[in-house]
């Protein structure tokens, strides 16, 4: 819990690649602490616009909002060996592939809470593309 005894989430790294090449892959990370709360979702923007939403209450737990400047890789992990779900988009690590020149710039992961605090924290980190 936070030192005055309230709920929170509080991420503790945001991990983006400071470079990727021009139609290369990148994982972006995103670690929390739920500090008492209960996590009810994750997001990732690049810039301000949201491509990727993981909401595990949900029937459709991962949702994503395809950006043109990069893929997102959905490949189920359920079904790869624990090596490569390491590479793959789960919870909050996205796999991006096939990024742009349009996809340089800061990322932005969201953790929120669920009822009836729905306290959200927020961080990004800048990625250049050459």
């Amino acid at each position: 819990m936070s030192p005055s005894g309230a709920l929170c989430i509080r991420i503790t790294r945001v991990k983006v690649p400071t470079t990727v090449e021009i139609g290369g892959a990148a994982s972006l990370e995103c670690e929390w602490e739920r500090e008492g709360d209960t996590m009810y979702s994750i997001k990732w923007y690049q810039g301000s616009t949201e491509f990727y939403r993981y909401t595990p209450s949900s029937q459709k737990q991962v949702q994503i909002f395809e950006p043109t400047t990069l893929d997102v890789d959905l490949t189920n992990p359920c079904v790869l060996t624990s090596f490569k779900q390491r590479d793959k988009s789960s919870g909050g690590r996205v796999r991006v592939a096939n990024v742009t020149m349009e996809a340089e710039g800061p990322f932005h992961c969201e953790v929120s809470a669920e009822g009836p605090t729905f306290h959200t924290a927020s961080d990004s980190a800048k990625m250049w593309v050459v």
